[in-house]
């Protein structure tokens, strides 16, 4: 719920594993190219303060620098992810205070900055920890 992706269509590809059976894919970019993908979650949240996880698959997830912004109350954050060392757990990406609309989100886009088409990324679940 409250995931919406997007770039080239036929870039994305899906699996029946991960959190809750599903997750997308994609293999990377280095750098932000024309349809590049990119995937989002909006949560459904009062305003307050949050932890946010992350859930990495064991499969599908080979990139050492996958790039999560979250936007928050006092603007945006970068974490940086290696999903290949991370599999099958979930991965705080830090607490925050959020505003409780729409701004609030968090994004990956296949943008590693790793040898182009070299690496997969995971876009899999993800979790807000009332703090």
């Amino acid at each position: 719920a409250g995931f919406v992706r997007g770039g080239t269509a036929s870039g994305w590809a899906s699996a029946n594993e991960g959190y809750s059976g599903h997750l997308y894919w994609t293999q990377n970019n280095e750098r932000a190219r024309p349809g590049y993908n990119w995937g989002r979650w909006y949560p459904s949240l009062s305003a307050g303060r949050y932890e946010v996880f992350v859930y990495i698959p064991n499969r599908y997830s080979t990139t050492s620098s996958a790039r999560y912004w979250i936007s928050h109350a006092a603007g945006f954050t970068q974490r940086v992810v290696n999903q290949s060392a991370s599999g099958d757990r979930w991965v705080s990406l830090g607490t925050y205070n959020f505003r409780g609309d729409k701004q609030d989100y968090v994004s990956l886009a296949d943008v590693t900055c790793e040898t182009y088409l070299s690496r997969l990324l995971a876009w899999d679940a993800m979790k807000w920890v009332a703090k």
